[in-house]
């Protein structure tokens, strides 16, 4: 059986979930500013202000789909569960931006 590096013993220790945690953290509030911005530039400012609430409550659902799609495959859990978090979000705010558009 071969030996277990430093990077997946700390991943097998928790830091996994330090890691998807901390990357929803850092999607949301990118997503809160990329609101802001959005509905800045549709000149909207309070739609912009709901969207950024929409896109923080998108990054938890769309997290937390990825990691229950695969939680029993253990390395792709984490990619899947950032990943689903920065599609959800994403496409709030095409639909916003294209709403914005018309």
């Amino acid at each position: 059986m071969g030996t277990i590096g430093p990077f997946t013993s700390a991943l097998i220790d928790g830091g996994a979930y330090l890691l998807v945690i901390g990357g929803w953290i850092t999607i949301a509030v990118a997503f809160a500013f990329i609101s802001f911005w959005a509905g800045r530039l549709t000149k909207a400012e309070n739609d912009g202000c709901l969207l950024a609430i929409a896109n923080v409550l998108m990054t938890g659902l769309g997290g937390a789909l990825g990691w229950l799609f695969f939680k029993n495959h253990y390395p792709f859990v984490i990619v899947s569960s950032l990943l689903g978090a920065l599609i959800l979000p994403s496409l709030c705010t095409a639909a916003f931006l294209r709403k914005g558009q018309r």
